[in-house]
């Protein structure tokens, strides 16, 4: 047991830059006496350390901290266990599809875990909660708003962590992307194309104040904006049928809307389907303003419009975050807000 101690007290100290000056290593005597064991533990620890790649041995010229050592480079992305499956250019799945592309601009090793709020699969979190406690990751990114235990492991473990959620916390970074900038834009696209009668369907993941600013921006340019033209959806991957409700109102009766703003790329097969079962062509008769994930992989309907929010952009200021806590910031409520783009 003290082995694994110690070995836990060293990848700690090798972390934070306690232990060594321009990456080596003290010799194994002087360590024995810094943390109170024998030369013979000492020489355990470092066999360890070299197996899991945490230092290099580079003979008489001493041992080194390994550049590309999982403390350096790993980080835990942890994605709601009900994405695993997705194929669309949701965050979730572009983040799995694009992780090569990601690690090579970041020089980062994305290592991917799938869990739930009701612990219902447990080996993903219980395999990252073992590795969390080796000490394994330089950091940890939560795609979605975390619950407490879910982060918990890490900070007791010194690990930083930065959730991507518009929710306050006290002990985490949190990075979010500016949805009130992405309606603004949607406004603005509406208002340059001539029309005058939008309606609004959006996840209910969305922050309600979002939708307020939504609101009172579309009143300030002369656009009518309803409570009947504003609806939230959640699980649509799941009941894909539920969709048809929301567009079949939406143009039942007097003064249908002459646009349809998604909030959600995921929407927008749907949307396009239930338009066509009522007569109605994409773009002709209703304008398309979509959120994407860019870079888009799918192919969408010509007249649709994308704005959204690029993945690099996410990815790098999560890394920012994360690389403030590692230095010692205390973390930082609202760390960022990712704009949105048009494509």
């Amino acid at each position: 047991m003290v082995v694994q101690d110690i070995l836990t007290q060293v990848k700690s100290d090798l972390s934070s830059g306690r232990l060594t000056r321009n990456g080596k290593l003290p010799v194994r005597e002087d360590l024995g006496k810094f943390y109170g064991v024998s030369k013979s533990t000492v020489q355990k620890v470092f066999a360890a350390l070299e197996k899991e790649g945490f230092v290099i041995s580079k003979g008489s010229q001493g041992t080194f901290v390994n550049p590309r050592s999982p403390d350096q480079t790993d980080v835990a992305v942890i994605l709601p266990a009900g994405s695993r499956e997705l194929t669309s250019n949701s965050l979730y799945s572009q983040f799995a599809r694009r992780r090569a592309a990601l690690e090579q601009s970041t020089g980062k090793r994305f290592r991917l875990f799938y869990v739930d709020d009701l612990r219902m699969i447990k080996d993903d979190f219980q395999h990252l909660a073992q590795e969390v406690r080796a000490l394994k990751f330089w950091g940890a990114i939560f795609l979605f708003a975390p619950l407490s235990w879910m982060y918990e492991p890490f900070l007791e473990n010194g690990i930083p962590v930065v959730s991507l959620t518009d929710e306050s916390s006290q002990k985490i970074s949190t990075v979010w992307v500016d949805y009130s900038d992405l309606l603004e834009k949607m406004l603005d696209e509406c208002k340059a194309a001539g029309c005058r009668r939008p309606a609004l369907i959006s996840m209910t993941s969305v922050p309600y104040h979002h939708i307020v600013d939504y609101k009172n921006k579309a009143a300030e340019i002369g656009i009518e904006v309803s409570d009947r033209m504003i609806y939230g959806l959640q699980a649509l991957s799941i009941h894909p049928e539920w969709f048809r409700h929301p567009v079949y109102s939406l143009f039942s009766g007097g003064n249908p809307p002459d646009a349809l703003l998604l909030l959600d790329e995921t929407f927008l097969f749907h949307t396009c389907s239930a338009l066509l079962e009522l007569g109605l062509l994409p773009g002709r008769d209703v304008r398309i303003i979509s959120q994407r994930t860019f870079p888009g992989i799918f192919p969408a309907p010509e007249p649709v419009t994308f704005i959204g929010f690029r993945i690099e952009d996410i990815v790098d200021s999560c890394l920012r975050a994360l690389t403030a806590l590692s230095e010692g910031q205390a973390p930082a409520e609202k760390y960022e807000l990712i704009q949105a783009v048009k494509k």
